[in-house]
């Protein structure tokens, strides 16, 4: 039992569940469990099988719903772009950047040196970067580039990251000047959001989720409730104590079910850019 629900979360962990695989497990959870309490219920073998397949078809339907992200894919992008612009026009008019901007390297795993208004050194991995946070102009240029590029080399530093709402085109025709990455505005946005150290914008904040319930209702935690649920059906045929198993599976299966589908707890994962 341990090592078939460690190897459902090791594939979910690693590999991620598509929307067949999702598909698949739900269906199968709910055929078992609709057929352990209809037999419970009715002792009829015949009209079991029917509920179950009834039921397992709905969920079916329902799981391969939820799971359909292109439905959503374009209002995502909407909202995402007007965050990224709330973001930019907070940053334009902050009078202390880098004090936004800490917390989130620190997050990163670099370790704040110096900072000012617009500017921060920090060290990671015994590398010294430059940060430079430039959202007043419009578009960065060649010549913000360069500008950042001086401070870093003045700063004794060996990279430079540079944070700004756009970037030219021609920017990139300094890229054999000095080490340096750039990110526009919906890039700092998702680095800020993966940090959860997201600046209060004019719109409504963002909602924090307790350290508890994130690891409870993950999608990684689906292994273990799937595999809970499923020991607690076998249960129930063997025990004296049927409905009591049954009750345990349902909840249990609620909890894969909302765990795998939710995506309050199943943020999109952001690559660490900064590295």
């Amino acid at each position: 039992m341990r090592f078939f629900t460690i190897n459902i979360n090791h594939f979910v962990n690693n590999y991620g569940m598509n929307k067949v695989i999702n598909t698949i497990l739900s269906a199968l959870l709910a055929l078992f469990l609709a057929f352990a309490w209809a037999r419970y219920l009715t002792h009829d073998n015949a009209a079991s099988v029917l509920a179950a397949v009834a039921i397992a078809a709905a969920t079916a339907y329902i799981c391969a719903y939820l799971t359909d992200r292109k439905q959503t894919k374009t209002q995502k992008t909407k909202q995402s772009k007007k965050k990224s612009d709330t973001l930019t026009d907070r940053l334009m008019f902050e009078a202390d950047n880098a004090a936004l901007f800490a917390p989130m390297l620190t997050y990163y795993g670099y370790a704040v040196t110096t900072s000012s208004n617009d500017y921060i050194v920090a060290n990671k991995n015994d590398t010294n970067y430059y940060v430079a946070i430039n959202f007043v102009a419009d578009k960065l240029s060649v010549a913000d580039l360069a500008a950042s590029i001086v401070a870093a080399k003045r700063a004794d530093c060996d990279k430079l990251i540079v944070f700004c709402s756009k970037v030219s085109p021609n920017v990139n025709a300094a890229a054999d000047k000095f080490d340096y990455k750039v990110f526009n505005a919906e890039q700092t946005l998702q680095l800020f959001i993966t940090a959860d150290k997201l600046p209060q914008l004019s719109e409504k904040p963002p909602r924090r989720n307790g350290i508890v319930a994130s690891y409870a209702l993950s999608k990684g935690r689906f292994g273990w409730y799937f595999g809970g649920a499923i020991w607690m059906i076998a249960i129930s045929f063997l025990s004296y104590f049927k409905v009591y198993s049954l009750l345990w599976a349902t909840a249990l299966f609620a909890l894969a079910m909302y765990s795998l589908l939710n995506r309050r707890y199943n943020l999109p994962t952001t690559p660490n850019l900064l590295d």
